[in-house]
């Protein structure tokens, strides 16, 4: 019988398997792989969904196959040694999916991409390390990076989610795309950062019931009396006894 699907938990925990080749697997249910703490290798199929926690502790360094419309839960490969990562346009990128991956040299995304929290923080703690120096003749203790990115490019329409990137210690440049939403905290600590590119980011208006009504400025300007319309209906509709009046800002 061929295997096509991994079930929640089948692997997981599992100290002595260091390779797998499945070729005809295209589901990993949640913690498929998690904490194989010695599992390099795998070979799998084109995955079309992988659960969340996954490949979760485990020491792969390369990406299995998928696309764009792959569902990939949250924290999949976090704690990995992956060395790069290819985010095709249009994909989600889920919460944690990429936490804490220490070898993480390479991150190309591309547009329209959603950007979930946290999906490529590091641990504060663990973004420096302490390192013996000398300083004229004298022992010295210094802070050193560990986050091993230096720069950084993000396709156009992306929206990076709270602490995306945070501690990532290591990076000096970010460019993005144009229409980039920003959540809060998303560079946080980045304390390399010398350079940001903003020139292609888009202005950016929040109406009531944020984050549901936000509006690049063009396109509110364009439509602004379609969308006040909404939003007067959806006030009505949530606060019957509220007199909203936004139509007449106009």
């Amino acid at each position: 019988t061929k295997v096509s699907e991994i079930a929640k938990g089948a692997f997981s925990h599992n100290r002595k398997l260091d390779s797998i080749s499945l070729p005809n697997v295209t589901v990993v249910g949640d913690y498929g792989f998690a904490s194989n703490t010695y599992l390099v290798s795998v070979k799998l199929g084109k995955l079309t969904y992988i659960g969340e926690y996954g490949f979760f502790e485990t020491a792969i360094t390369e990406m299995p196959t998928f696309t764009a419309e792959t569902y990939i839960g949250k924290y999949a490969f976090s704690h990995t040694f992956l060395t790069s990562v290819n985010i095709p346009n249009g994909a989600t990128v889920a919460e944690g999916t990429y936490s804490e991956c220490q070898k993480l040299e390479t991150i190309v995304i591309g547009d329209d991409v959603e950007i979930g929290k946290y999906a490529f923080s590091l641990n504060k703690d663990l973004a420096f390390k302490v390192v013996d120096g000398e300083d004229n003749g004298k022992k010295v203790f210094k802070y050193e990076f560990t986050s091993p990115i230096t720069s950084l490019t993000i396709g156009k329409n992306a929206n990076i989610g709270e602490n995306a990137f945070s501690n990532a210690a290591k990076l000096e440049s970010v460019t993005l795309g144009e229409g980039a939403i920003l959540g809060k905290m998303a560079f946080y600590n980045n304390s390399s950062l010398k350079e940001i590119d903003l020139s292609k980011v888009e202005s950016m208006i929040a109406l009531p019931f944020h984050p549901s009504n936000a509006w690049t400025i063009h396109e509110f300007l364009e439509n602004a009396e379609e969308i006040l319309a909404q939003v007067e209906a959806d006030a009505q509709a949530r606060f019957p006894k509220a007199k909203v009046s936004l139509m007449n800002k106009i």
